[in-house]
Protein backbone atom coordinates (compact mmCIF):
# COMPACT_ATOMS: atom_id res chain seq x y z
CA UNK A 1 0.00 0.00 0.00
CA UNK A 2 1.94 3.23 -1.09
CA UNK A 3 1.94 6.26 1.50
CA UNK A 4 0.56 8.39 -0.37
CA UNK A 5 -2.99 6.41 -0.03
CA UNK A 6 -2.27 5.73 3.53
CA UNK A 7 -2.02 9.30 4.47
CA UNK A 8 -4.56 10.34 2.54
CA UNK A 9 -7.19 8.17 4.05
CA UNK A 10 -5.94 8.68 7.55
CA UNK A 11 -6.45 12.97 6.54
CA UNK A 12 -10.05 11.35 5.79
CA UNK A 13 -10.41 9.25 8.95
CA UNK A 14 -9.78 12.85 10.64
CA UNK A 15 -11.74 14.36 8.57
CA UNK A 16 -15.39 11.89 9.37
CA UNK A 17 -14.39 11.92 12.67
CA UNK A 18 -14.85 15.92 13.26
CA UNK A 19 -17.91 15.39 11.27
CA UNK A 20 -18.96 12.60 13.91
CA UNK A 21 -18.30 14.95 16.54
CA UNK A 22 -20.30 17.77 14.99
CA UNK A 23 -23.01 15.06 14.56
CA UNK A 24 -23.86 15.64 11.07
CA UNK A 25 -25.12 11.97 11.11
CA UNK A 26 -27.61 10.98 13.97
CA UNK A 27 -27.13 7.36 14.28
CA UNK A 28 -24.94 5.23 11.22
CA UNK A 29 -22.81 6.77 8.42
CA UNK A 30 -23.99 7.18 5.19
CA UNK A 31 -23.22 4.49 2.46
CA UNK A 32 -19.23 3.99 1.08
CA UNK A 33 -20.85 5.50 -2.11
CA UNK A 34 -22.15 8.70 -1.04
CA UNK A 35 -18.86 8.64 1.29
CA UNK A 36 -17.11 8.67 -1.90
CA UNK A 37 -18.80 11.27 -3.82
CA UNK A 38 -18.66 13.72 -0.55
CA UNK A 39 -15.30 13.37 -0.15
CA UNK A 40 -13.50 12.79 -3.74
CA UNK A 41 -11.32 10.01 -2.64
CA UNK A 42 -11.44 6.40 -4.12
CA UNK A 43 -13.44 3.54 -2.93
CA UNK A 44 -10.06 2.30 -1.77
CA UNK A 45 -9.11 5.28 0.28
CA UNK A 46 -12.57 5.19 2.27
CA UNK A 47 -12.39 1.77 2.89
CA UNK A 48 -8.99 2.43 4.91
CA UNK A 49 -10.33 5.47 6.47
CA UNK A 50 -13.03 3.50 7.80
CA UNK A 51 -10.49 1.04 9.06
CA UNK A 52 -8.98 3.37 10.85
CA UNK A 53 -12.79 4.77 12.05
CA UNK A 54 -13.28 1.29 13.49
CA UNK A 55 -9.92 0.66 15.51
CA UNK A 56 -10.04 4.11 16.91
CA UNK A 57 -13.79 3.31 18.03
CA UNK A 58 -15.98 6.00 16.24
CA UNK A 59 -17.82 3.38 14.14
CA UNK A 60 -19.03 -0.33 15.02
CA UNK A 61 -17.63 -3.18 12.62
CA UNK A 62 -20.61 -3.85 10.06
CA UNK A 63 -21.69 -6.94 8.06
CA UNK A 64 -20.81 -6.47 4.56
CA UNK A 65 -23.55 -3.91 2.68
CA UNK A 66 -25.08 -3.02 6.13
CA UNK A 67 -24.33 0.65 7.46
CA UNK A 68 -21.91 1.28 10.60
CA UNK A 69 -23.19 2.18 13.25
CA UNK A 70 -22.03 5.22 15.15
CA UNK A 71 -20.45 4.43 18.82
CA UNK A 72 -22.04 7.44 20.98
CA UNK A 73 -19.74 6.56 24.12
CA UNK A 74 -17.15 8.15 22.06
CA UNK A 75 -19.33 11.39 22.16
CA UNK A 76 -19.54 11.97 25.58
CA UNK A 77 -19.30 15.42 26.32
CA UNK A 78 -15.82 16.52 26.62
CA UNK A 79 -14.04 13.52 24.60
CA UNK A 80 -11.72 14.60 21.96
CA UNK A 81 -10.21 12.99 18.75
CA UNK A 82 -6.83 13.97 20.35
CA UNK A 83 -6.51 13.72 23.94
CA UNK A 84 -4.13 15.87 25.89
CA UNK A 85 -1.60 15.19 29.10
CA UNK A 86 0.33 16.86 31.76
CA UNK A 87 3.09 15.96 29.33
CA UNK A 88 2.01 17.44 26.57
CA UNK A 89 0.92 20.97 28.65
CA UNK A 90 4.79 21.24 29.41
CA UNK A 91 5.80 21.56 25.45
CA UNK A 92 6.12 25.32 24.39
CA UNK A 93 5.33 25.53 20.36
CA UNK A 94 6.37 28.15 18.28
CA UNK A 95 4.51 28.97 14.74
CA UNK A 96 6.84 30.94 12.70
CA UNK A 97 4.33 32.53 9.97
CA UNK A 98 4.00 35.72 7.32
CA UNK A 99 3.97 38.64 8.96
CA UNK A 100 0.15 38.67 10.02
CA UNK A 101 -2.04 39.19 7.49
CA UNK A 102 0.11 41.11 4.72
CA UNK A 103 1.54 38.04 2.71
CA UNK A 104 -1.04 35.04 3.77
CA UNK A 105 -3.90 33.84 1.54
CA UNK A 106 -6.94 32.78 2.80
CA UNK A 107 -5.83 29.17 3.85
CA UNK A 108 -3.13 30.48 5.18
CA UNK A 109 -4.46 32.51 7.34
CA UNK A 110 -7.54 30.58 8.45
CA UNK A 111 -4.87 27.52 9.25
CA UNK A 112 -2.92 29.87 11.20
CA UNK A 113 -5.81 31.10 13.18
CA UNK A 114 -7.39 27.92 13.84
CA UNK A 115 -3.96 26.58 14.79
CA UNK A 116 -3.17 28.85 17.46
CA UNK A 117 -6.69 28.35 18.67
CA UNK A 118 -6.18 24.80 18.76
CA UNK A 119 -3.04 24.77 20.85
CA UNK A 120 -4.72 26.96 23.27
CA UNK A 121 -7.65 24.06 24.09
CA UNK A 122 -5.15 21.57 23.84
CA UNK A 123 -3.09 23.23 27.00
CA UNK A 124 0.57 23.92 24.86
CA UNK A 125 2.57 26.36 25.56
CA UNK A 126 2.81 28.72 22.15
CA UNK A 127 3.88 31.38 20.78
CA UNK A 128 3.47 33.07 17.24
CA UNK A 129 6.24 34.24 15.89
CA UNK A 130 6.01 36.73 12.42
CA UNK A 131 8.38 36.37 10.20
CA UNK A 132 7.73 37.79 6.56
CA UNK A 133 11.53 36.43 4.45
CA UNK A 134 10.76 32.67 5.41
CA UNK A 135 11.08 31.71 1.37
CA UNK A 136 14.11 34.97 0.95
CA UNK A 137 17.90 33.82 0.91
CA UNK A 138 18.45 36.92 3.48
CA UNK A 139 15.75 35.11 5.21
CA UNK A 140 18.24 32.02 5.77
CA UNK A 141 20.64 34.07 7.53
CA UNK A 142 18.54 35.09 9.78
CA UNK A 143 16.51 32.22 10.97
CA UNK A 144 19.33 31.13 13.13
CA UNK A 145 19.00 34.45 15.63
CA UNK A 146 15.04 34.53 15.28
CA UNK A 147 15.29 30.86 17.21
CA UNK A 148 17.23 32.16 19.70
CA UNK A 149 15.29 35.04 20.35
CA UNK A 150 11.80 32.83 20.54
CA UNK A 151 13.01 29.00 21.97
CA UNK A 152 10.90 27.14 21.73
CA UNK A 153 10.42 22.78 22.04
CA UNK A 154 8.89 22.56 18.68
CA UNK A 155 8.44 24.67 15.40
CA UNK A 156 5.54 24.87 13.39
CA UNK A 157 7.03 26.55 10.14
CA UNK A 158 4.23 28.04 7.73
CA UNK A 159 5.22 27.33 3.99
CA UNK A 160 7.80 24.67 2.97
CA UNK A 161 10.39 27.14 1.43
CA UNK A 162 13.93 25.77 0.39
CA UNK A 163 16.09 28.65 1.72
CA UNK A 164 15.20 28.54 5.52
CA UNK A 165 14.41 24.61 5.68
CA UNK A 166 18.09 24.03 4.96
CA UNK A 167 18.95 26.44 7.68
CA UNK A 168 16.22 24.84 9.90
CA UNK A 169 17.79 20.58 9.28
CA UNK A 170 21.46 22.37 9.69
CA UNK A 171 20.42 23.34 13.00
CA UNK A 172 18.45 19.99 13.49
CA UNK A 173 15.96 21.04 15.94
CA UNK A 174 12.14 19.46 15.64
CA UNK A 175 10.18 20.94 12.92
CA UNK A 176 6.88 20.33 11.65
CA UNK A 177 6.43 22.23 8.13
CA UNK A 178 2.70 23.25 6.83
CA UNK A 179 2.51 23.65 3.00
CA UNK A 180 5.22 23.43 0.16
CA UNK A 181 5.46 21.31 -3.10
CA UNK A 182 8.49 19.29 -3.43
CA UNK A 183 10.87 20.66 -1.40
CA UNK A 184 13.59 18.59 -0.44
CA UNK A 185 15.00 18.71 4.23
CA UNK A 186 11.23 19.40 4.52
CA UNK A 187 9.88 16.36 7.03
CA UNK A 188 7.79 15.87 8.57
CA UNK A 189 5.42 17.89 6.58
CA UNK A 190 1.48 18.58 6.19
CA UNK A 191 0.66 19.86 2.41
CA UNK A 192 -2.20 19.91 -0.07
CA UNK A 193 -1.47 17.70 -2.65
CA UNK A 194 -0.44 19.17 -6.27
CA UNK A 195 -0.60 16.42 -8.30
CA UNK A 196 -3.76 15.44 -6.52
CA UNK A 197 -5.61 18.51 -7.29
CA UNK A 198 -4.35 18.43 -10.58
CA UNK A 199 -5.86 15.42 -11.67
CA UNK A 200 -9.12 16.00 -10.12
CA UNK A 201 -9.21 19.15 -12.46
CA UNK A 202 -7.72 17.55 -15.27
CA UNK A 203 -10.52 14.67 -15.28
CA UNK A 204 -13.22 17.16 -14.58
CA UNK A 205 -12.02 18.73 -17.58
CA UNK A 206 -11.76 15.71 -20.00
CA UNK A 207 -15.52 14.31 -19.05
CA UNK A 208 -16.60 17.91 -20.20
CA UNK A 209 -14.85 17.50 -23.32
CA UNK A 210 -11.83 19.66 -23.02
CA UNK A 211 -8.31 18.15 -24.52
CA UNK A 212 -6.53 21.77 -24.70
CA UNK A 213 -5.89 22.51 -21.49
CA UNK A 214 -2.82 24.45 -19.38
CA UNK A 215 -1.61 24.93 -16.00
CA UNK A 216 -0.46 27.63 -15.16
CA UNK A 217 2.44 27.18 -12.14
CA UNK A 218 3.25 30.51 -9.89
CA UNK A 219 6.21 32.75 -10.96
CA UNK A 220 7.97 29.45 -12.41
CA UNK A 221 10.59 31.58 -14.15
CA UNK A 222 13.57 29.40 -13.22
CA UNK A 223 14.32 26.66 -15.04
CA UNK A 224 17.29 25.19 -13.07
CA UNK A 225 15.05 24.84 -10.20
CA UNK A 226 14.70 21.58 -8.94
CA UNK A 227 11.64 22.08 -7.34
CA UNK A 228 9.68 23.77 -10.49
CA UNK A 229 11.27 20.42 -12.70
CA UNK A 230 10.03 17.81 -10.28
CA UNK A 231 6.36 19.60 -9.95
CA UNK A 232 6.38 19.49 -13.72
CA UNK A 233 7.13 15.54 -13.95
CA UNK A 234 4.24 15.19 -12.16
CA UNK A 235 2.36 17.34 -13.87
CA UNK A 236 3.31 15.57 -16.93
CA UNK A 237 2.50 12.28 -15.60
CA UNK A 238 -1.19 13.77 -15.11
CA UNK A 239 -1.61 14.41 -18.67
CA UNK A 240 -0.07 11.55 -20.01
CA UNK A 241 -2.39 9.26 -17.74
CA UNK A 242 -5.60 10.76 -19.60
CA UNK A 243 -3.82 10.31 -23.20
CA UNK A 244 -3.32 14.04 -23.83
CA UNK A 245 0.15 15.57 -25.18
CA UNK A 246 2.24 17.53 -22.87
CA UNK A 247 4.41 20.43 -23.82
CA UNK A 248 5.20 23.55 -22.86
CA UNK A 249 1.53 25.00 -23.46
CA UNK A 250 0.19 22.60 -21.26
CA UNK A 251 2.32 24.24 -18.35
CA UNK A 252 4.16 27.68 -19.70
CA UNK A 253 6.75 29.77 -17.41
CA UNK A 254 6.76 32.97 -16.78
CA UNK A 255 8.37 35.35 -14.40
CA UNK A 256 7.26 37.54 -11.26
CA UNK A 257 5.59 40.18 -12.94
CA UNK A 258 2.78 41.01 -14.42
CA UNK A 259 3.90 42.10 -17.55
CA UNK A 260 5.83 38.64 -18.10
CA UNK A 261 2.67 36.65 -16.69
CA UNK A 262 0.89 38.93 -19.62
CA UNK A 263 3.46 38.16 -22.57
CA UNK A 264 2.69 34.72 -21.46
CA UNK A 265 -0.82 34.92 -22.25
CA UNK A 266 0.06 36.63 -25.71
CA UNK A 267 1.98 33.50 -26.41
CA UNK A 268 -0.57 31.11 -24.95
CA UNK A 269 -3.29 32.34 -27.10
CA UNK A 270 -1.33 33.23 -30.00
CA UNK A 271 -1.74 30.08 -32.12
CA UNK A 272 -3.82 27.50 -30.77
CA UNK A 273 -5.48 28.76 -27.36
CA UNK A 274 -6.55 26.51 -24.59
CA UNK A 275 -9.92 25.67 -23.88
CA UNK A 276 -9.34 25.81 -20.26
CA UNK A 277 -6.43 27.07 -17.80
CA UNK A 278 -5.99 25.56 -14.20
CA UNK A 279 -4.04 28.38 -12.49
CA UNK A 280 -1.96 26.98 -9.55
CA UNK A 281 -2.18 30.38 -7.42
CA UNK A 282 -5.42 32.72 -6.64
CA UNK A 283 -3.68 35.69 -6.96
CA UNK A 284 -3.44 35.51 -10.94
CA UNK A 285 -6.93 35.13 -11.12
CA UNK A 286 -7.72 39.18 -11.26
CA UNK A 287 -4.51 39.50 -13.65
CA UNK A 288 -6.43 36.19 -15.67
CA UNK A 289 -9.82 37.59 -15.87
CA UNK A 290 -8.50 41.00 -17.01
CA UNK A 291 -6.24 39.88 -19.82
CA UNK A 292 -9.46 38.16 -21.46
CA UNK A 293 -11.66 41.29 -20.77
CA UNK A 294 -8.86 43.26 -22.08
CA UNK A 295 -8.76 40.99 -25.18
CA UNK A 296 -12.68 40.22 -25.90
CA UNK A 297 -12.64 37.03 -23.72
CA UNK A 298 -15.03 35.85 -21.57
CA UNK A 299 -15.07 32.46 -18.97
CA UNK A 300 -16.59 30.02 -19.69
CA UNK A 301 -17.76 31.29 -23.05
CA UNK A 302 -14.20 31.24 -24.63
CA UNK A 303 -11.72 29.13 -21.43
CA UNK A 304 -12.84 27.24 -18.47
CA UNK A 305 -10.90 28.61 -15.58
CA UNK A 306 -10.13 26.59 -12.16
CA UNK A 307 -7.87 27.39 -9.23
CA UNK A 308 -5.96 25.22 -7.38
CA UNK A 309 -5.91 27.47 -4.41
CA UNK A 310 -8.66 28.96 -2.55
CA UNK A 311 -9.28 33.12 -2.05
CA UNK A 312 -12.10 35.34 -0.31
CA UNK A 313 -12.48 37.16 -3.92
CA UNK A 314 -13.19 34.19 -6.15
CA UNK A 315 -17.07 33.94 -5.71
CA UNK A 316 -17.43 37.37 -6.03
CA UNK A 317 -16.26 37.03 -9.70
CA UNK A 318 -19.03 36.53 -12.03
CA UNK A 319 -19.89 34.05 -12.72
CA UNK A 320 -17.08 32.66 -9.20
CA UNK A 321 -14.23 31.06 -10.32
CA UNK A 322 -13.97 27.43 -9.73
CA UNK A 323 -11.66 26.46 -7.00
CA UNK A 324 -10.60 23.44 -4.81
CA UNK A 325 -11.91 23.73 -0.74
CA UNK A 326 -9.01 22.79 1.49
CA UNK A 327 -10.05 21.14 5.03
CA UNK A 328 -7.90 23.17 7.33
CA UNK A 329 -9.70 21.27 10.25
CA UNK A 330 -7.77 18.20 9.16
CA UNK A 331 -4.63 19.71 8.50
CA UNK A 332 -4.59 21.79 12.24
CA UNK A 333 -5.30 18.03 13.63
CA UNK A 334 -2.50 16.75 11.20
CA UNK A 335 -0.22 19.10 12.54
CA UNK A 336 -1.22 17.94 16.43
CA UNK A 337 -0.58 14.68 15.71
CA UNK A 338 2.74 14.52 14.36
CA UNK A 339 3.76 17.31 17.40
CA UNK A 340 2.71 14.41 19.47
CA UNK A 341 5.24 11.94 17.48
CA UNK A 342 7.93 14.14 17.38
CA UNK A 343 7.41 14.81 21.61
CA UNK A 344 7.20 11.20 22.09
CA UNK A 345 9.11 9.52 19.50
CA UNK A 346 6.36 7.78 17.92
CA UNK A 347 6.17 6.50 13.79
CA UNK A 348 8.33 7.85 11.86
CA UNK A 349 8.16 11.00 12.00
CA UNK A 350 11.01 12.47 10.52
CA UNK A 351 10.12 11.19 6.90
CA UNK A 352 6.72 11.55 6.43
CA UNK A 353 4.73 13.79 3.70
CA UNK A 354 1.90 13.73 5.16
CA UNK A 355 -1.54 14.65 2.32
CA UNK A 356 -4.25 17.03 3.67
CA UNK A 357 -8.14 16.37 1.94
CA UNK A 358 -9.09 18.95 -0.54
CA UNK A 359 -12.37 19.12 -2.48
CA UNK A 360 -12.81 20.92 -6.11
CA UNK A 361 -15.93 23.10 -5.61
CA UNK A 362 -16.92 23.34 -9.53
CA UNK A 363 -19.08 26.45 -10.95
CA UNK A 364 -20.35 27.93 -14.03
CA UNK A 365 -16.31 28.94 -14.24
CA UNK A 366 -16.26 25.63 -16.61
CA UNK A 367 -17.84 25.52 -19.31
CA UNK A 368 -19.24 21.64 -21.13
CA UNK A 369 -17.78 20.94 -24.37
CA UNK A 370 -20.01 18.13 -25.12
CA UNK A 371 -22.63 19.94 -26.86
Amino acid sequence: MSSYRQSLAEAVSLNLQESIHQQKWKNTLPGIRVLCEELQVSRQTMMIALRHLEAAGYVKKASPGKPRDLNHRKLKPGSSAIDSSSDTKKLMVGLIAWAPHIHMGVVEEAVTDQLNKALAIQGYHHRHISFPEISSASGAKKIGPLIEQHPADIYVVMGAHQNCSRALHLMNIPVVYLGGVHVRDCVPRITFSLTDMCERAVKHLVSLGHKKITVMLPAASNRRSKDVSAAEESIQQVFLSHDLPFSTFNCPRWGKTKEEFNASLHKLFEFTPPSAIILGDAIYIPRMVSFLMKHGMKYPDDVSLIVMDESHELKEYTPPISYFKKSISSMVKLTLRKIENIRFSTGNAQEEITIAPAVLKSTDSVRSLNL
